[in-house]
């Protein structure tokens, strides 16, 4: 479908973010037509090709046939010139998340699934749960899913919600040791608008999501990665942020170590959020305007040599 979508309406650009197949398939069907790609959310990298997988190769698959490298970070300009991509081509623009999210706070909350779900945490401490990837099916998960049951069971004052992954490897285990359990609440994945003021409600998030670690410096709120590494060690190196590795034993200690120490907690209102300040977009817009404008020059001056 989309060789087809190329072929008969031939763009000047090809946009694709991020670093799920999809994209990786969309540049390589741009470069196949000789359209230029630009990536936004270039240079992340893990340095592990197999973790995230198969994000990590996606992403760097993807940064060797795109032509415009939008960057979130210092961190990943840097990452983008050492890899050799020229300077020309890198734009560093913050990450069109946090702009999308900041719409949607400064937008009222409307009726729907999320005011009863915010209902149901009066009065305690929420935390939001999201688990989805492969590195984490099976025994990782099963015992995540354990320690943070048996967290909340021994807390009358701690609540968890879970949008749960339509994924079976995720949906069968989160049925089975999340299923029917006092204050915990399996709900069906959520629109943006809601998942945002979900998240803007948590006492904690506990995730292995990329997007949720750049969400969480916006919306000041404590993060706990479930992963062994990161692609985004700026959440890390902000405070934000938490790595938990892959050892439910772990987050059962840091739950166990912040549930009365509540300096992390305020210390996350003077963060600066490392991933932009909401104008990704009309950065990312002056980079395509300021890249084609080159190209442009250099078509002209060719032809008139």
């Amino acid at each position: 479908a989309l060789e087809e979508l190329l072929a008969r309406e031939r763009p000047d650009v090809l946009l694709v973010q991020g670093d799920t197949t999809t994209a990786m398939a969309g540049s390589l069907a741009g470069f196949f037509h000789r359209i230029p790609v630009g990536h936004v959310e270039a240079g992340l990298r893990s340095g592990d090709p197999q973790s995230p997988f198969p994000e990590e190769m996606n992403r760097r698959l993807t940064t060797r046939v795109a032509a415009m490298h939008f960057a979130a970070t210092e961190r990943n300009v840097r990452v983008l010139r050492e890899e050799g991509v020229s300077e020309d081509d890198i734009f560093l623009t913050g990450n069109p998340v946090v702009d999308s999210l900041r719409m949607v706070l400064e937008r009222p909350r409307q009726d729907g699934p999320i005011h009863d779900i915010l209902r149901r945490l009066e009065g305690t401490r929420p935390i939001v749960l999201t688990t989805h990837r492969r590195e984490s099916f099976g025994d990782v998960m099963s015992g995540n899913l354990k320690v943070l049951r048996e967290f909340v069971e021994a807390r009358p004052d701690a609540s968890l919600v879970f949008p749960v992954h339509p994924n079976p490897n995720v949906r069968e285990v989160s049925r089975r040791i999340l299923g029917d359990v006092p204050r915990i609440h399996l709900v069906e994945p959520l629109e943006y608008f809601d998942f945002v003021h979900l998240l803007s409600a948590a006492w904690l998030i506990v995730s292995d999501s990329g997007g949720v670690q750049e969400e969480a410096p916006t919306l000041g709120k404590p993060l706990l990665v479930l992963r062994e590494n990161t692609e985004r060690p700026e959440a890390i190196e902000s405070g934000v942020a938490r790595l938990v590795g892959g050892d439910p034993a772990t987050l059962r200690r840091m739950l166990e170590e912040l549930w009365p120490d509540h300096e992390w907690i305020r210390a996350m209102k003077g963060v600066e959020n490392p991933f932009g300040d909401g104008t990704a977009g009309r950065r990312i817009v002056d980079g395509l305007e300021s890249w084609l404008a080159r190209r442009e020059r250099l078509a002209s001056a060719g032809a008139n040599a």
